[in-house]
Formats: C-alpha cells, sequence, structure tokens
C-alpha cells in the first residue's frame, strides 16, 4: 500500500475556483481531490491536493483516468 500527497496547480482549466474543479473532477473524471484553500487563511484557489492511501491497483486506475483529464477539460461545457 502507498501513502502520499501531491499539490498542483488548476492552470489553463475552465473552472473559476478549486472547489468547482474538484467537484467537476469527481463527477466527470472520477478522480477525487481537496480544493487547495481547504489549507490557506489567504485567498488562494488555484491549487488543489491529491492525497494517495491505496493500494498499488487503485492508484494506477487513478492515474488512467488522469490521463484523460486534458481531453476532458477541452470538451466540458459549463
Amino acid at each position: 500500500m502507498s501513502s502520499s500527497a501531491l499539490s498542483m496547480k488548476r492552470n489553463k482549466l475552465r473552472h473559476d475556483t478549486d472547489l468547482h474543479f474538484c467537484e467537476w473532477l469527481a463527477e466527470h473524471v472520477g478522480v477525487g481531490a481537496v480544493p487547495g484553500s481547504c489549507f490557506f487563511r489567504e485567498d488562494v484557489n488555484h491549487l488543489i491536493r491529491f492525497h494517495f492511501a491505496k493500494r498499488d491497483d487503485t492508484l494506477k486506475a487513478a492515474l488512467n483516468r488522469l490521463s484523460e483529464l486534458e481531453l476532458k477539460a477541452k470538451t466540458y461545457k459549463q
């Protein structure tokens, strides 16, 4: 079992806030993330955080889903 965390910027994706992006990510890609704004007092809403505490096969499935992220984001209509 692996355990880790990864933060990333949500630039180039058409979402107003990190919360909206995380909701979209769960609904359309099937991968959950935590809005970065949960970790700051300042107005920071351009980061998201992935947490990993899953079996290797679950992580591989998440990577496969995330590989389609850019294509899904380009074709998404709000």
